[in-house]
């Protein structure tokens, strides 16, 4: 049966499993959703197992929905609470965003947003209660399927239901997210996308982290680069944010991210070859840093720090520090001790070593800079910052 026909069983299997709740909230995101359904029928070309873990994926993203809207309700004080000056880490998918991320989240005076929470939103409960916590257990079997399926995934981008994760885990609930996108190929769901503000899905997952933060006063650090889709809608729910931006050559970064994604449309369409996928992938990269890039010309320079990749890679406590100054932010001996003792034990934050080659994909890197465009020249510019002489 297609995905557009079995939408209202979705519904019903996502209430069934949330307990009876059945208040999916605004009805927007029906229309995502439906256009979705309609392109994995026409153009995913999904095996088997591909239909099996995407229909699993929105009914999860029903569920996490039910969830948030019982949130919304239940916690008001906590949803319009302001979030004052996240830290926001927006750069490009590899290009050391989630070491940084997890290396910094280790400072004890800010909250992270573990992948648990992400899927199944509810008030932060006290860290010793996770492991019994049967929506966590829950969560993390679901990442460790999928390790099951695609041990090379694994070492490419470890992820567990504890460990701070990405914000376009809030933006699926909304189906309108990247996400979906870079799983399969669905063109006019990734149009569609292009075509999106984001203020409307920015409004649903401030209120969500509020859910989430609003029982303790520490400050949120978060980090996505699906935020390069839509900055203006981002600093406008944050409009005091502390924007840390990481920078790689873009032919390592966006070859580095056609190779992990892959691993995960192959097991959903094995059909869709490499080159194919990489050519479409890179192109929507392209559109993305471009935009990222004539957004960032309206945010005063102050708010954002720019960062190298090699930075973090050969000096991260020390690059965690210039952010802090950067952005005022005191360095407590906890949290230094905290980031040595990380970088000591687990200097790579828990990736492997990473092999591929544009050319595996049917791509070059004078076409890659091309495409990346403006992002290239910004590389370029911190590049050459951080080679010139203090």
């Amino acid at each position: 049966m297609s995905f557009a026909a079995r939408l209202d069983a979705f519904h019903e299997q996502a209430m069934a499993a949330a307990g009876g709740l059945a208040d999916f909230g605004d009805p927007g995101y029906l229309d995502p959703l439906r256009l979705l359904a309609k392109d994995l029928d026409c153009n995913a070309r999904l095996s088997k197992l591909g239909e099996q873990i995407i229909a699993g994926n929105i009914v999860g993203d029903l569920i996490a929905r039910l969830l948030e809207e019982q949130g919304y309700k239940s916690f008001p004080q906590f949803v319009e609470a302001p979030i004052e000056k996240p830290l926001i880490i927006i750069g490009m998918a590899r290009t050391g965003t989630t070491v940084l991320h997890r290396l910094i989240g280790l400072d004890p005076a800010l909250q992270t947003l573990p992948m648990w929470l992400a899927c199944a939103p509810m008030p932060r409960p006290l860290r010793e209660t996770w492991e019994s916590n049967p929506v966590f257990k829950q969560v993390q079997q679901g990442i460790e399927q999928i390790q099951q399926l695609s041990p090379k995934f694994k070492q490419m981008h470890p992820q567990s239901a504890e460990a701070a994760d990405e914000c376009r885990f809030i933006f699926n609930h909304s189906f309108i997210s990247p996400t979906y996108s870079a799983t399969a190929h669905v063109p006019e769901y990734t149009e569609m996308l292009k075509a999106d503000s984001g203020f409307g899905k920015y409004r649903r997952y401030h209120k969500t982290l509020g859910v989430i933060g609003g029982n303790t006063d520490r400050r949120w650090l978060l980090k996505c680069p699906t935020h390069l889709w839509n900055l203006p809608a981002l600093l406008d729910i944050f409009p005091d944010a502390c924007i840390i931006m990481t920078h790689r050559d873009p032919v390592d970064s966006i070859t580095s991210i056609v190779s992990l994604v892959y691993e995960l449309i192959r097991m959903a369409a094995p059909s869709i070859s490499p080159q194919d996928f990489a050519r479409e992938h890179s192109d929507t990269w392209g559109w993305v840093l471009n935009k990222a890039e004539r957004d960032r010309e309206a945010i005063d320079p102050a708010r954002i720090f720019d960062i190298h990749f090699d930075d973090i890679r050969t000096d991260p406590i020390g690059s965690i520090e210039r952010i802090y100054r950067h952005f005022d932010i005191p360095v407590s001996e906890a949290a230094r001790t905290a980031w040595q003792q990380q970088v000591r034990e687990d200097p790579k934050g828990g990736h492997a070593t990473h092999h591929y080659r544009p050319e595996d994909f049917g791509l070059t890197k004078e076409g890659i800079r091309r495409c990346a465009g403006r992002c290239y020249d910004r590389y370029l510019q911190v590049e050459a910052a951080r080679s010139a002489p203090a």
